[in-house]
């Protein structure tokens, strides 16, 4: 395992001398992620995204990132930032989407993903682009206001329920489904996967065409996951994109709809009326730059990466 040192030393760093807006706050930063500890301080800066500003945010410096794993270390993203509400901020809010809307910026309160398969995603802050979904989004109310959580009325898997479980998160920083580790379980034997180590499960790829979907039902509409869409394809192995994961009371039981679902549905976080809303996914078509000009100001401008200025 490398020392947290070399986790830092890979990334794109911010360095708090070189910043003229900079303002010490010092505080010391911990939070447990899935993966372990974090630490660090928090320090006050302008923070930028796209052509959207916030002078004099609150934010931690991370200066030990060894409990992000080697997922971190080996992986093309920089820092975390989290998109969530007031009441989970380590530190104190308002979170940065919070701030935003706060701030009158946005066109729109609300803020919308497009994750591209084996292409660029797109995150839009104040609206949604219509180019990237087919069809009418569907709204599902959340049940609180601390993770995007909603209601899970079931999960299928061809004639069976194999769940229990009866909320759901939709987490754009968590790369798999995951869910109570006997419900994986059960998921995993319908649909033809054997587990391998470190809970992990593999799939041959010879029986795929045979494989049932994943539907989760929310808000009484189904959301279907193919086997191509549950799979992920390395070197002639089909692994189970599905991990077991045990969140005790009160945050738990739950599943987390990461990546793998939010690449087939269109997500948009609606702060405004407290509640998510999906579509399917689309690829964008080419436009002009004519076409490009008449877009509205929230998707034009606030597509974006979070950087510190």
């Amino acid at each position: 395992m490398p020392n947290r040192n070399a986790f830092l030393q890979r990334h794109a760093l911010y360095k708090h001398a070189k910043s003229s807006t900079y303002e010490k706050n010092g505080t010391v930063f911990r939070i447990m992620y899935g993966s372990g500890p974090v630490a660090g301080y928090f320090s006050r800066d302008t923070i930028t995204l796209g052509d959207l500003s916030l002078p004099r945010y609150n934010f931690a410096e991370v200066s030990d990132a060894s409990g992000l794993g080697p997922a971190y270390y080996i992986g093309q993203f920089d820092g975390i930032l989290g998109l969530g509400w007031d009441s989970i901020v380590v530190g104190g809010g308002p979170s940065i989407f919070s701030a935003l809307v706060a701030s009158g910026q946005l066109e729109k309160p609300m803020f919308a993903f497009y994750l591209g398969d084996l292409e660029e995603g797109e995150l839009v802050l104040g609206g949604t682009d219509p180019a990237h979904y087919t069809g009418d989004l569907q709204r599902v109310p959340l049940l609180a206001e601390t993770y995007w959580e909603v209601a899970l009325d079931a999960i299928i898997v061809g004639d069976e329920r194999p769940s229990k479980t009866k909320r759901a998160i939709v987490d754009s920083g968590t790369s798999l489904l995951a869910g109570p580790t006997a419900e994986v379980k059960a998921i995993a034997k319908a649909v033809g996967a054997v587990p391998m180590i470190a809970g992990e499960y593999m799939i041959d790829c010879a029986k795929l065409s045979t494989a049932p979907d994943i539907a989760f039902v929310l808000g009484g509409r189904s959301y279907a996951l193919k086997p191509k869409d549950y799979v992920i394809q390395q070197q002639g192995v089909c692994l189970f994109a599905m991990m077991g994961i045990n969140i005790p009371p009160p945050n738990g039981p739950l599943w987390i709809l990461g990546d793998v679902f939010m690449r087939k549905y269109y997500t948009v976080f609606n702060w405004g009326d407290r509640s998510l809303q999906f579509a399917l996914s689309t690829k964008k078509k080419k436009t002009t730059e004519r076409d490009g000009e008449d877009e509205p100001r929230s998707m034009r401008g606030h597509v974006a990466e979070a950087v510190v200025a």
